[in-house]
């Protein structure tokens, strides 16, 4: 078990470095992807928060409107 790992020759040895040195950029662009994508997510999501809250403050408005025009004709009816 506490064996080195030993390439049988020198080809092994400098495709198993190629590979490290070919994934290691691969690796860092895929995080700097995932990183760009969560933080678009993010503020898609909360756009979507702001409209959503747009939308409710209009209807909340306009119900408003709504009762106290119910109530002054309420109160000149009287």
């Amino acid at each position: 078990m506490g064996k080195n790992f030993k390439f049988s020759s020198i080809g092994a040895r400098l495709t198993f470095w190629f590979f490290i040195i070919a994934l290691l950029p691969l690796i860092m662009v895929n995080i700097a992807i995932y990183i760009h994508m969560v933080d678009s997510m993010k503020v898609s999501l909360f756009h979507r928060l702001e409209a959503v809250r747009d939308i409710e403050v209009a209807e909340l408005n306009r119900r408003l409107k709504e009762r106290t025009s119910d109530i002054r004709t309420i109160a000149d009816d009287n």
